[in-house]
């Protein structure tokens, strides 16, 4: 058997940096740095996509509840009326 080792904090571990690019280079695929300005594009489209979205949600449900509270007044109403 061999003797205990001793191994320090991570904070003063020193680390190989060619080994680290090695494992980084086999372990990760080849990927190419994204343009900043596509990304704050889609970025900014989904959200005023999904706000537009929402606000035309909104829009709609309201007028179909305003039709359906006209027709149950106007139902109670005709009750009234016969």
């Amino acid at each position: 058997m061999g003797t205990a080792r001793i191994v320090p904090p991570i904070s003063t571990r020193t680390v190989d940096r060619d080994l680290v690019s090695g494992f980084v280079d086999r372990v990760l695929p080849d990927f190419r740095v994204v343009d900043t300005v596509a990304v704050i594009v889609t970025t900014f489209g989904g959200a005023v996509s999904a706000t537009l979205g929402v606000l035309v949600g909104g829009v709609v449900t309201r007028r179909v509840q305003e039709r359906h509270w006209l027709r149950d007044k106007q139902l109670q109403a005709y009750e009234e009326l016969f």
